[in-house]
């Protein structure tokens, strides 16, 4: 159950961020097909399975990072642009 949980919870994560877990797979270099038939009840080794999720979650962290600094900067122009308006 706890591997189960642990791919719901990335692929929830992914949703967050408009990713599949067949595209995140994709991205992180991991085997969807190998997360799909864990997810539908084959037991993997502990040690494949922590490096898959690790991998995705890995990827998930960079996306992240990445989508922060894109809004982040976005922001900060359009600050920077009211306060030129302003003035």
């Amino acid at each position: 159950m706890q591997v189960i949980d642990r791919i719901n919870a990335i692929e929830a994560r992914g949703a967050k961020l408009h990713l599949s877990l067949w595209k995140l797979c994709r991205l992180a270099g991991v085997d969807y097909s190998s997360v799909a038939r864990w997810r539908n009840g084959g037991d993997p080794l502990h040690s494949s399975f922590e490096t898959a999720a690790g991998k995705l979650d890995a990827k998930l962290d960079e996306v992240e990072l990445e989508l922060f600094a894109q809004l982040s900067e976005k922001f900060a122009n359009e600050r920077a642009e009211a306060r030129t308006r302003a003035a």
